[in-house]
């Protein structure tokens, strides 16, 4: 919510009738910004999970001797990425 909204809020508010007005369109932005704001951590859950099961996915495919290039072809995976989780892999076994 931005010192804009909030102006404009409250100029509208007393040109329609005042402080209850004002509280109401104040409790909308409000549950706006809050419907905004957890669909966005919804989103990025999602994101994260996706990852995490791709990097599993990925992990088991090395654990499991599948060639470099069949998982980069798989899985969309960057070459330099792929080494930061054989190295994790590596780190793992230690």
């Amino acid at each position: 919510v931005t010192d804009n909204t909030i102006s404009d809020i409250i100029k509208i508010a007393r040109k329609r009738g005042g402080e209850e007005e004002m509280v109401t369109m104040a409790q909308q932005v409000v549950r706006n910004q809050f419907k905004t704001i957890r669909r966005q951590g919804l989103i990025e859950g999602i994101e994260q999970g996706l990852e995490q099961g791709l990097k599993q996915a990925i992990k088991g495919m090395l654990i499991n001797n599948v060639e470099d290039s069949v998982i980069i072809n798989s899985t969309g995976i960057s070459k330099k990425e792929l080494e930061k989780i054989k190295n994790e892999i590596k780190e793992d076994i230690k």
